[in-house]
């Protein structure tokens, strides 16, 4: 009988020395086989995906920067909800986000942030001869007859509740373009979403009465790969790759195309966000 609890116990031990070694090597096995698998949301000029499949925009190019020095060459990219990035993450469909997702205390408990590589503030979008726009979140709540489009699980949403607007003034949106489609078709009365995203898709639709205007109160929001709780390895190796980009000028080569504000995510810090120890 202790020879078969013996031998059990030995199995369950060498078991669990193996998932963790799996966990344990994210790192190791992305260098070994010169590939990750990355989590996107789709949302110019941030992550930008064209009809051919082909993955650009300034989180992407600043990703595959970093892992390239690391010794990751080749990204494969699954394109995910913004609610499903971190559940992704967690039950292993891939092995990191990189879409420059907000980094959020809430969120700072349940996976790693890497430094900022984005930041932004939220504004509202709507038409200019909307009466009496509402310049808040607690405006929105103020008045239970205005329809706001925001995208399920992303920090708007959040925001919006957090200020008293009910869940039926929210109408699900997945990305601004979505957003302003249907701002102009009177579905909604506005939408909320960081400001690069959606003064692009205002300026690529060519629309002449629409206002962008930041939210009274906004924060400025800071984007960052995330990682498993288990790949501290892999988030520090991130980081300091990632800051060698930043020291060379070439962040700023990355980014600036794009609209960013270089100086801005280079002052910030994850621990202005995330509790000491993330």
């Amino acid at each position: 009988m202790k020879f078969k609890i013996g031998r059990l116990v030995a199995v369950a031990l060498s078991v669990t020395a193996m998932n963790f070694s799996a966990v344990a090597g994210t790192l190791e096995d992305a260098q070994s086989s010169g590939t990750v698998k990355i989590a996107v949301a789709i949302e110019p000029p941030l992550t930008i995906m064209d009809g051919s499949g082909n993955l650009s925009g300034a989180v992407p190019e600043l990703t595959r920067a970093a892992l390239k020095r690391m010794g990751i060459n080749n990204i494969e990219a699954s394109v995910t909800d913004w609610g499903a990035l971190i559940p992704g993450l967690q039950a292993h469909r891939f092995d990191m986000i990189a879409t420059g997702l907000y980094i959020r205390p809430d969120r700072c408990e349940t996976i790693l942030f890497a430094e900022p590589d984005s930041c932004a503030v939220d504004v509202f979008v709507y038409k200019s001869d909307l009466a009496n726009a509402p310049a808040s979140f607690a405006d929105v709540a103020a008045n239970p007859d205005i329809k706001l489009g925001v995208c399920g699980g992303c920090s708007q949403e959040k925001d919006a509740l957090a200020a008293g607007v009910t869940r039926d003034q929210l109408v699900s949106i997945n990305d601004p373009q979505g957003g302003l489609d249907l701002v102009l078709s009177g579905r909604i009365h506005m939408f909320a979403f960081p400001d690069l995203s959606a003064n692009a898709a205002v300026t690529s639709s060519g629309a002449t009465n629409i206002v962008s205007k930041t939210i009274a109160g906004s924060p400025i929001y800071c984007g960052a790969a995330g990682f498993r709780k288990d790949d501290r390895t892999f988030r520090d190796a991130f980081d300091v790759a990632l800051q060698e980009i930043k020291d060379s000028g070439e962040y700023s080569k990355i980014v600036t195309p794009y609209g960013f504000n270089a100086q801005l995510a280079s002052d910030k810090k994850r621990s202005d966000y995330c509790p000491a120890g993330n």
